[in-house]
């Protein structure tokens, strides 16, 4: 369970019990508590906290709204409040002192077996897709953020940072807010997906097809945002590809930029930063972005889709010791 799940929900539920029951409470008042019922003599006193739980899960997230995404403004999903429910079971799991038989029908976990990209595949798919298409796929392999948070992407969120860009320069950090996990990613551009975005906006703007956002042809919220990976799926096919049982979707596309960054070395918080997952306040503050960019770059050659040991790629390998050695100088 992501602590940017499991905090939150936990204050939430701390939160409710101090609005039902009165007092004050926090964890430790919790587990107190829970320990107390559980030497009692009374079953009824025993099971006092999973009561507790499934009056939260009929009444408190029953009402919720949510608050950004596709259901804004409207009640969260089923899937959100089981998300909600295992985080809170979880605080108790985690203390050894588990919850049971939780009277709240449980969905059983859909297991996705995402398929795994190579670059020969991700060329495959350029070649026959779309200019939006193309903008997307190379998007999705520079940024390395959910797909949700490439579909809300603004032209006024990447505009300002490439209008100005020289050919073949990296853009970036980009600071780009992502919804699910609340926290700003400090991303890059390539120049492969400066040069689609160019060709994209120019595309849209002779058609009049030019719009607020980059991949939305509208704001409403009840957008598919499984549209996209439905597209990916029939590039996948017109180029040739088979995956057997297994699924194409973004998030194949998304790893690929976190598995370079891996494999060259970068170390998890620089990868978490790039791609929009959570980092503390305290880890943020001492990376720089000189330290990130060298790090993206590094990745660079491997998820680009032009030859390896091309000129673009040396440039790339000289950009790499300069900043290393910007990096030394600041200590």
């Amino acid at each position: 369970m992501r602590y940017s799940v499991y905090l939150p929900e936990l204050e939430r539920f701390l939160a409710w019990l101090g609005e039902v029951h009165g007092d004050s409470w926090d964890p430790d008042v919790l587990l107190e508590r829970r320990m107390e019922d559980l030497r009692s003599d009374d079953v009824l006193q025993r099971r006092w906290v999973e009561e507790q739980v499934q009056r939260y899960y009929k009444t408190a997230l029953a009402t919720r709204m949510a608050k950004a995404g596709p259901r804004k403004g409207e009640p969260i999903g089923e899937s959100t409040k089981q998300g909600a429910l295992t985080a809170v079971a979880s605080f108790f799991k985690a203390n050894y002192v588990p919850l049971t038989k939780l009277n709240v029908r449980r969905k059983a976990a859909r297991v996705t077996r995402d398929y795994w990209f190579t670059m020969d595949d991700v060329r495959g798919m350029y070649e026959v897709g779309s200019a939006l298409e193309r903008a997307y796929i190379l998007m999705m392999l520079s940024l390395g953020l959910r797909r949700g948070d490439i579909l809300w992407l603004t032209w006024m969120d990447v505009w300002p940072y490439m209008a100005e860009a020289e050919k073949g320069e990296v853009v970036g950090p980009l600071d780009l807010f992502t919804e699910k996990h609340g926290v700003v990613a400090r991303s890059f551009l390539s120049p492969e997906a400066v040069k689609a975005l160019r060709y994209l906006r120019a595309y849209q703007e002779e058609r009049g097809r030019l719009g607020k956002y980059i991949f939305r042809k509208v704001e409403d919220r009840t957008f598919d945002e499984d549209h996209m990976n439905r597209r990916l799926k029939i590039l996948f096919k017109r180029a040739g590809r088979v995956s057997r049982s297994l699924t194409v979707r973004s998030h194949g596309l998304r790893k690929m930029l976190y598995n370079e960054m891996k494999n060259e070395g970068a170390p998890v918080d620089v990868r978490n930063m790039i791609v929009g997952k959570t980092v503390s306040e305290d880890i943020a503050a001492y990376v720089n972005d000189d330290e990130l960019k060298k790090w993206f770059i590094k990745a660079l050659p491997r998820i680009s889709l032009g030859e390896r040991g091309s000129e673009s790629v040396t440039e790339l390998k000289k950009r790499i010791k300069e900043l290393e050695s910007r990096l030394i100088k600041l200590g």
